[in-house]
């Protein structure tokens, strides 16, 4: 209903009054000095007053106080233009403290002389539609922030000034669920006063708790009209009286699936409560502020999420990358992949992919087709994994294991490839693969050189046996038949010289396999590195040169001196041979600290520590890769035949191995050899005195022999018992254990043997203690010194004699444990070669 079709008071008054106060709208006569002389009962609704209440007030009383100079000056234009009907919008306060939007038609009515008698106002509530717009521009607002990115604090103060806005009344503020879900924290309250914003930092969510406490713990709205007589603010009265308010509604934030976010709360400075528009208002700023914190959080977590599978893709020990199959490129890769292929991040993305690749792999199959096929296969889903071969910068080749998957994107077809790059791996296996042969070859040479060694104790014993008897009969024969003996005697000097001469080889295959005698005493490595200098000297060509580089602080090593001098012999008569027309041996060395890294870097275990490292490098022909694979192995030489046995760089092997070392080997050919060789440190060092020799010495005492070798069996009872010993012998460890039970106390000595059939030399010499506690036992092997030495000597062994050996030898030990000979100079330690 406009103006117009309002009746004319003066001409009808019956027909106008029952026109205003049946009318649906509010309606209103106002004198012109502002007082309400007349309203309706609609009016009444709208204003929450009854019309005693309204009657006789002005109408500024109840007109928001931002539009009453705007309606003065309105009412002053309208009298002094004689103006007609009027129409604007008005701001109301209910007497709840609600405002009302109204859209207020003024008519003045005046007299025939056209003085203003009243103005008649028609007013209809737009509240609802103009709270529906500034939803709805809020809305539109909010969500353009969010799409912006603008800050959490900005988006969720731009809420709370805007519930503000409709509402001068009010202070809004928004409290933010910790990730805990046990406490609230500020997110927006621009116009409380700070003191009571700080008081509310951390308030714990608990029924009870205040509007805000309770409502983020039941989920559900609270309303509290007058928070000085409400129970759930009966603790918090001293935060009342800071924050100066009278009344508190708190709509709990939510997220899509229920979840507590926070809270919204609207302040009220006196005690109210609230219509069903302000429930209605609260309830859309609630719903706005949940929009933009599950976005924010939505965006937060995906940036976590995101950081945390780029953390992973970085430290991933494989090299990924991400390939547009549509595009035939690499779009992305990690830190792993730009170091495998060599390349920057933008040199791989410029790359094609048959760039990254040879030609060929070793399958023999062309790259591109390969991939080609692989790409497909992971597009269809199949998640193929092979070998390949890469490029680095698209020129050393590189070994690796590829597998390809397709990755679910938005962004295109993309197929990722995992890589591991196999280098090291297969170094590794190559370098074990070494190492477990030279163990087999190890063992099948020392055990050769076992059985070796007790057919030449055998040949010498008897040699010399011979040659005692020749010289004794000799003594009683004409000349000329002495003459003859001599000659025997030459003869008989030749197979004895030519047995140590074996026995020498034998020693070199027992280093190989770490089963000789090893002497543990400090060695000074400069010192025995100038003794050798001093020897290759004289004994090589002139045309050679040797130069020593000692730069190694700690140089002394813990081992048998005697090894160490022939294994570095042996690397300069190597280097010497390397070199037929002349040129340069250097020996260098230096304290490397081989950390844990380096060691599983190395198939070869290496001692944790300090280390001295000895190099010895030559000028000479150098040497295949293929040549170097097999170096170590015993016989194997690429000298002419007869000038070498392959036994050096073997014995040189196992010196190294049984001192704890390592030996590597870089050559080339025509560019050289150079042979490396570390060994752990000692603090210490001590000059090693040699023992000295024994003369053979007649003795007495019961002496039980326990040896499977009949040739040992018989010549070490003939010799012993030629030097007044009582002589019995078994042929294996179990019958010499059935007889030392029965004769307990008839022997003085037990010479025994280590590998032998039925029952070996540990366990028989086990039962002898058993038997006897106090038994007096001298161990012999082919052997030499090995482990099982060294623990039947630490549990009471008496001594050990490796065989092959001199008869003066033999009878000196057996002298030393009858005792009927002094005691010798205190020997070096053996330990576990």
């Amino acid at each position: 209903m406009n103006a117009s079709e309002i009746p004319d008071p003066l001409v009808n008054a019956s027909e106008m009054e029952v026109f205003f106060e049946t009318n649906p709208l509010g309606m209103a006569r106002i004198q012109p000095d502002g007082r309400l002389i007349e309203v309706n009962a609609a009016l009444c609704t709208m204003l929450g007053y009854s019309r005693v209440e309204l009657l006789g007030r002005q109408i500024a009383d109840v007109t928001h106080p931002d539009d009453i100079a705007t309606n003065h000056a309105l009412a002053d234009r309208m009298l002094a233009e004689t103006r007609g009907a009027a129409s604007v919008e008005r701001r109301y306060v209910r007497k709840s403290g609600a405002i009302l939007y109204a859209l207020v038609s003024t008519t003045p009515i005046r007299t025939e002389r056209g003085d203003p008698i009243y103005w008649l106002a028609q007013i209809i509530d737009v509240s609802e539609q103009r709270r529906h717009r500034e939803i709805q521009e809020a809305h539109a607002h909010v969500l353009e922030m969010v799409a912006m990115h603008e800050p959490l604090s900005n988006v969720l103060g731009e809420i709370v000034a805007r519930a503000e806005a409709v509402n001068p009344d009010v202070r809004a503020s928004v409290l933010l669920v910790s990730a805990d879900k046990r406490t609230l924290h500020q997110g927006a309250a621009p116009s409380l006063p700070p003191a009571y914003s700080a008081e509310l930092e951390g308030l714990v969510i608990a029924p009870g708790v205040g509007s805000c406490g309770t409502a983020a713990a039941t989920g559900k709205r609270v309303v509290v009209e007058d928070v000085r007589q409400h129970p759930y603010w009966a603790s918090y009265q001293p935060l009342v009286k800071l924050g100066a308010f009278g009344a508190c509604w708190s709509e709990p934030i939510l997220d899509a699936n229920d979840e507590v976010l926070g809270t919204f709360a609207m302040y009220y400075r006196e005690p109210r409560a609230p219509e069903d528009t302000d429930l209605d208002y609260v309830r859309a700023m609630a719903r706005l502020a949940g929009i933009a914190i599950s976005r924010r959080l939505a965006e937060d977590a995906l940036s976590q999420s995101e950081a945390r599978l780029r953390t992973v893709i970085e430290n991933a020990p494989e090299a990924l990358v991400l390939m547009d199959v549509h595009a035939g490129r690499f779009v992305d890769a990690n830190e792993n992949a730009l170091l495998l292929f060599g390349l920057s991040m933008d040199e791989l993305r410029a790359s094609d992919l048959d760039d990254l690749s040879p030609t060929l792999q070793p399958s023999g199959r062309r790259s591109a087709e390969a991939l080609a096929e692989l790409v497909e296969l992971a597009v269809r889903g199949a998640k193929p994994t092979v070998d390949w071969v890469y490029l680095y910068r698209n020129s050393r080749e590189v070994s690796c294991k590829m597998r390809l998957v397709r990755l679910p994107s938005s962004e295109g077809l993309i197929v990722r490839f995992s890589i591991v790059d196999r280098t090291q791996e297969n170094e590794l296996q190559a370098q074990l693969r070494q190492a477990q042969k030279m163990e087999a070859i190890g063992q099948l040479a020392g055990g050769v050189a076992h059985d070796f060694n007790n057919i030449l104790a055998g040949i010498m014993g008897h040699a010399e046996l011979l040659r005692m008897s020749l010289e004794a009969d000799g003594a009683d024969q004409p000349h000329d038949d002495h003459e003859d003996d001599e000659d025997d005697v030459g003869l008989i000097d030749q197979i004895i010289q030519a047995s140590e001469r074996a026995a020498d080889l034998t020693k070199q295959l027992l280093a190989f396999s770490r089963k000789g005698r090893i002497q543990s005493i400090p060695v000074d490595l400069h010192a025995l590195i100038a003794e050798v200098v001093l020897l290759l000297s004289r004994i090589i060509d002139k045309r050679i040169q040797i130069t020593t580089e000692l730069r190694a602080d700690e140089a002394t090593v813990l081992g048998d001196p005697s090894q160490l001098h022939h294994a570095l012999l042996n690397l300069g008569l190597n280097a010497r041979d390397a070199m037929p027309d002349g040129g340069q041996i250097i020996i260098r060395t230096r304290n490397p600290s081989l950390d844990d890294v380096y060691r599983r870097a190395h198939a070869q275990q290496v001692t944790p520590g300090h280390h001295v490292e000895l190099e010895v490098l030559d000028t000479g022909v150098g040497m295949s890769p293929e040549i170097q694979q097999r170096i170590f192995e015993p016989f194997f030489s690429t000298k002419a035949p007869g000038k070498g046995t392959g036994l050096g760089l073997a014995g040189v092997y196992g010196t190294v191995q049984s001192h704890r070392g390592q030996i590597l080997v870089d050559s080339e050919p025509d560019k050289g050899t150079s042979f490396t060789m570390r060994f752990p440190t000692v603090s210490q060092s001590v000059v090693h005195q040699p023992l000295p020799d024994r003369p053979r010495v007649m003795g007495h005492g019961h002496i039980l022999i326990v040896d499977d070798e009949e040739m040992v069996l018989v010549f070490a009872a003939k010799f012993l018992q030629g030097l007044g010993y009582v002589i019995t012998t078994c042929s294996d460890g179990a019958a010499a254990v059935a007889l030392f039970e029965r004769r307990t106390q008839d022997f003085d000595l037990v010479i025994l043997d280590l590998i032998m059939p039925k029952l070996n030399g540990l366990d028989t010499f086990i039962r002898l203690k058993q038997l006897c506690p106090d038994v007096r036992v001298l161990v012999t092997s082919g052997y030499s010194c090995d482990h099982t030495v060294e623990t039947m000597l630490q549990q009471g062994a008496f001594g050990f004699l490796p065989k092959p050996f001199l008869l003066e030898q033999l009878a000196a030990e057996v002298a030393r444990a009858c005792g009927t000979a002094p005691p010798p100079a205190m020997p070096a330690s053996a330990t576990d070669g």
